[in-house]
């Protein structure tokens, strides 16, 4: 529930004077709220009206078939198959709402994902039941039947009568150490053997001479080390001899003739090498054929039930068990019929998509979600994949049902790796940390910036996340926490002398520095900044959206920005104080302007200066309500008091946990989850811990059948 605070209520008028239109300040706060961000005053309304909503039953909201992004359906195919490959990457990317991409009702489905959602499950599925190799395979290509532009076919091979080569494409699916060898023999002539040169992607591996005779050819190889894809391999003639005036016939023409190139590799495999997934997914083995179907369904029912995350029918299992007897039917395997059963169930909507089956669909009543559900629900909240086998089993017996039980399981996932899913998938949007690997700062203005410190900057505030997600730090402190994660190359950049550093992270404390909490950190300074300036107004945005949940309307039509060039005069502060003097804009800028002011002392990838074109930076800042301050410090410590800060925090992991915004119905529920996190120490894992046990995250309502559907059945 976001509540009205001292400094920034002046912002009110800020949507009626910079709307550009005649609208009221609600109207806009409506339209704001439409897209997502509901502006303060429809908060502040929802607010008044809170009491006596909760004594009411609440309503946990309409529920949208929810479709795995691509994060989610990567980590759930590494799940169930133990693929690392991240199938996904190739998928399109997943439409964002309300500033997260798992938003329910933004995940369509399009022809082209659906095509590639079917090119990864036959992949996947042929890597599962691969047999690995235990011998190394030879790959031949008889020279006869390849191409070249020197030389000719013969009985032999191929004959290189000039200088030239002649090789073939090859696709590597295991990467490793490989034998290249060439098959060929030499028609001597003149004072020296035929050199051959063996290619490997258009680069030299090695140099042979060849003194073989054409009816003995010898071979001529070297170990080469490939990577997985398409490579050339080549053998090349280099020292062509041609002497048509030669006494002796035999001595005339030196030609080179490849008779083969072969390819054998990888050459490291393990001899006792198995595949895991194979026998995790193959569970049992039909040792009759009249056991083929009671073995495929036991097999269809074990990987069913994590992959659709619930107890297939008796009837989907049937349909699955009737992809065997088609691969039977025209002759295929065992293998092969439970491969295309394996293909069916990924490519299902309930693998594709979060689906819920209300056994009370027209129950307009709020109702439990089925232990499956909830597991489901909870697992893709905190690890953004499928539920494991101990929370399925959770399920099973009924605990997730009671608030000791679910409150187990929320403990739990929290303490397990998985759970830095929430630091990557809502952090990482929630922060804009995500827009860290696609920032590109002027080289001109900013030379010292490389993918070294783009790397080091990311990793300093994920290691900072990660502290308050196992250190059950409050979230408030985020702003000024005296502690960071700094390297060699971090130290150099934020000028920080007297550390020790490597290249790894190192805890340090910041307390007796003006470097401290998120505000100050080179990721967040970089992504709120332009290519080649820092930028008040983005900085102050952001702190508003991201931070205190008010979203600024945008500028009035017609109104510029700051336009930088060569020969501009004076300090961005400067230059902003002239752009404020349109009264349109004023009330706008005045308030994110001092934010972003007081973070001046920071350039454009975030570190320290003192000079801006010349002159003194001032970071100070005076909001509307007349409250002054100095600096980052001062700047994080009126922004930590402010009570919108945990407000905002819960809406915006709410939005993220039930892949909706929160709605005027939600109010209730969000008041008692920022009440309840905060008696707890307002920690990520208390405010995870409030939304999982809330109402609209533990029930569900149906809903009213259309008019149509209601005339279709009626006699």
């Amino acid at each position: 529930m976001l509540r009205p605070n001292p400094w920034w209520s002046p912002f009110f008028a800020c949507f009626l004077s910079c709307s550009g239109s005649g609208s009221t300040g609600s109207e806009a706060a409506d339209s704001s709220a439409a897209k997502g961000d509901a502006g303060p005053d429809a908060a502040s309304d929802d607010a008044g009206r809170a009491p006596s909503r909760c004594e009411q039953e609440q309503d946990p909201g309409r529920v949208t078939l929810h479709r795995l992004n691509r994060a989610e359906y990567d980590n759930t195919v590494a799940a169930l198959l133990g693929d690392t490959t991240r199938p996904a990457t190739d998928f399109p990317a997943d439409d964002v709402g309300h500033g997260f991409d798992n938003i329910a009702d933004v995940l369509s489905l399009s022809t082209v994902l659906v095509e590639k959602y079917a090119l990864a499950a036959e992949r996947l599925v042929h890597a599962a039941l691969l047999i690995p190799r235990t011998m190394p395979e030879v790959l031949r290509f008889e020279a006869e039947l390849l191409m070249s532009v020197v030389g000719a076919p013969t009985a032999r091979g191929w004959n290189l009568w000039s200088n030239g080569e002649i090789g073939s494409g090859f696709t590597v699916t295991t990467p490793g150490p490989y034998r290249l060898t060439i098959l060929a023999g030499c028609q001597l002539a003149g004072p020296d053997a035929c050199h051959l040169n063996l290619r490997v992607d258009a680069q030299d591996v090695e140099q042979f001479v060849v003194d073989s005779p054409l009816a003995r050819p010898g071979l001529f190889g070297a170990e080469v080390a490939l990577t997985e894809g398409m490579h050339h391999v080549a053998a090349e003639f280099t020292n062509d001899y041609y002497d048509p005036e030669s006494l002796d016939p035999a001595q005339r023409d030196r030609n080179l003739h490849v008779d083969a190139i072969l390819i054998e590799g990888p050459l490291d495999l393990d001899p006792n090498a198995v595949n895991p997934v194979r026998e995790t997914v193959l569970i049992c083995q039909p040792e009759t054929p009249e056991r083929a179907h009671e073995c495929a369904r036991e097999i269809f029912a074990t990987f069913g039930r994590r992959a659709f995350r619930r107890a297939l029918s008796d009837d989907e299992l049937g349909r699955l068990v009737g992809f065997l007897d088609l691969a039977l039917t025209q002759g295929d395997d065992f293998e092969t019929g439970i491969g295309l059963g394996l293909e069916a169930i990924l490519l299902s909507p309930h693998f594709m998509f979060r689906v819920e089956l209300d056994p009370m669909p027209d129950d307009l009543r709020a109702h439990p979600l089925s232990g499956d559900e909830l597991a489901t629900r909870l697992s893709y909240f905190l690890w953004s994949t499928t539920p494991d086998d101990e929370l399925f089993a959770a399920a099973d017996r009924g605990e997730l049902t009671t608030d000791a039980g679910l409150e187990a399981q929320v403990v739990r996932m929290l303490d397990d790796r998985r759970a830095y899913a929430l630091l990557d998938n809502f952090a990482g949007q929630w922060l804009h940390l995500r827009n860290m690997a696609d920032v590109a700062p002027d080289y001109a203005h900013f030379p010292s910036f490389d993918d070294e410190l783009r790397a080091a900057m990311s990793a300093e505030t994920r290691a900072f996340l990660e502290v308050f997600l196992n250190e059950d730090l409050s979230l408030l402190d985020l702003l000024d926490a005296p502690f960071g994660f700094l390297n060699e190359r971090l130290a150099l950049h934020y000028g920080i002398e007297g550390l020790d550093l490597g290249d790894g992270l190192t805890r340090v404390d910041l307390s007796e520095t003006e470097r401290g909490g998120l505000l100050t950190q080179s990721s967040i300074l970089t992504v709120t900044s332009f290519p080649t300036r820092t930028s008040p107004v983005k900085r102050g945005k952001w702190v508003l959206e991201q931070l205190l949940c008010t979203t600024p309307p945008p500028p009035p039509p017609g109104v510029e920005g700051l336009m930088d060039t060569s020969d501009s005069q004076g300090t961005l502060r400067e230059r902003l104080e002239q752009h404020r003097a349109d009264p349109t804009c004023a009330s706008c800028h005045q308030l994110m302007d001092p934010i972003g002011f007081g973070l001046e002392s920071f350039d454009g990838i975030g570190a320290s200066r003192q000079l801006d074109h010349g002159e003194p930076i001032d970071d100070s800042g005076t909001f509307p309500s007349g409250q002054m301050f100095a600096g980052a410090k001062a700047l994080a410590g009126i922004l930590k008091a402010d009570p919108a800060l945990p407000d905002c925090a819960a809406r915006r992991l709410f939005t993220y946990a039930l892949g909706r915004a929160p709605g005027g119905l939600d109010q209730c529920a969000m008041k008692e989850i920022v009440e309840q996190a905060t008696a707890s120490g307002f920690s990520l894992r208390e405010l995870a811990l409030s939304v999982a046990l809330s109402p609209p995250f533990r029930t569900r309502h149906g809903e009213a059948p259309s008019e149509a559907a209601v005339q279709e059945v009626m006699p």
